[in-house]
């Protein structure tokens, strides 16, 4: 949970009240966490010893990144539904200290993941289900979500490349995992991480406004509290100028990742163009950023398409609020 967090029992309640399956799945997979943190302890002996043993990651890997509700798991979930690839589990998440032991023990024991191109709020039901895996991200950006990083130190950088390389020498395969934070921090990742590639989302920054203040209310139950990495915070602005102000910071962080690193890195992405033509986005990726060979992509289907959301869900008044705080803030830069 991140350092932040201050209601988890309203939460827990939200959660409750949601009637969502992958939100009680969420609530499950935090219990078994709790109930296994003994076995995971035992095994992080275990765990470093493969880290010590693991040459650096020879393969391209993959950072889905983007604004939190940009559409970052649905785009996730699809390439790794299609690619020969690894990626970060729901189980890896219940082992924070020693996920590649879990996984060698228990991941065989698991039903298959089968994508159901749903989520709540990023997560998902089977255990072997993809999982941001924030709690081993603390190990290398630090537990304070809320804060930018701009470098790291030479201790996190190794922890990085030693914990990619344990995994891609376990799996086999390339690596694709999410983390939306990224885009804001892509480039000390990048530095220890030179096979690190970076797919970054973006959304009409109205709908993903209006998707920030609701997700506030159902996560947060607070309007005021940022939900997810907020770059440019301000707790005297009003919720509505707040999430404006979000959905621009986020534009502007990726737009400078996007320069730095150039496109053989670190590539933007529409979300709404994603969902119109996905086929496209799986073979760019495949291609592109991964060099895969066409025997790693699997066929996908003439018919895939996903809807994006284009409709108000807020009372008329406060979309109307949105209009005008984004049209109030300062022309974004050519994307």
């Amino acid at each position: 949970m991140p350092s932040h967090f201050q209601d988890p029992v309203g939460l827990a309640r939200r959660l409750v009240g949601s009637r969502d399956p992958d939100a009680y799945a969420a609530m499950g997979h935090a219990a078994l966490g709790l109930a296994c943190t003994p076995l995971d302890i035992a095994l992080a002996a275990g765990e470093q010893a493969l880290y010590r043993a693991a040459p650096p990651p020879s393969q391209p890997m993959l950072f889905v990144c983007g604004p939190p509700r940009s559409g970052t798991t649905l785009v996730a979930q699809t390439l790794m539904a299609h690619l020969e690839v690894t990626w970060l589990t729901n189980l890896m998440s219940v082992f924070p200290r020693a996920p590649l032991r879990a996984t060698a023990l228990f991941h065989a024991r698991l039903a298959p993941w089968r994508p159901t191109y749903r989520s709540f709020y990023g997560r998902s039901r089977s255990l072997a289900a993809p999982n941001d895996s924030l709690a081993l991200w603390d190990r290398w950006l630090g537990a304070d979500r809320s804060r930018v990083r701009t470098s790291l130190t030479g201790a996190e950088q190794a922890g990085l490349v030693q914990f990619f390389g344990a995994l891609e020498r376990q799996a086999g395969r390339p690596v694709v995992t999410k983390n939306n934070n990224l885009n804001c921090q892509a480039l000390p990742v990048a530095a220890a991480l030179p096979g690190a590639r970076f797919l970054c989302l973006d959304r009409d920054p109205l709908f993903l406004a209006q998707a920030l203040l609701t997700a506030r209310r159902q996560i947060h139950g607070d309007a005021r509290v940022p939900y997810g990495l907020h770059p440019a915070f301000d707790p005297a602005d009003d919720p509505v100028t707040s999430v404006c102000r979000q959905a621009r910071a986020h534009h502007d962080a990726a737009l400078a990742q996007a320069t730095a690193l150039g496109p053989e890195r670190f590539r933007r992405l529409s979300y709404e163009t994603f969902c119109e033509r996905p086929a496209e986005a799986i073979q760019m990726v495949a291609t592109g950023l991964l060099g895969l060979p066409a025997s790693a992509i699997r066929p996908v289907d003439t018919g895939l398409r996903f809807t994006a959301s284009r409709s108000a869900r807020l009372d008329p008044a406060e979309f109307r609020a949105l209009e005008a705080g984004l049209a109030a803030l300062e022309p974004a830069p050519p994307a």
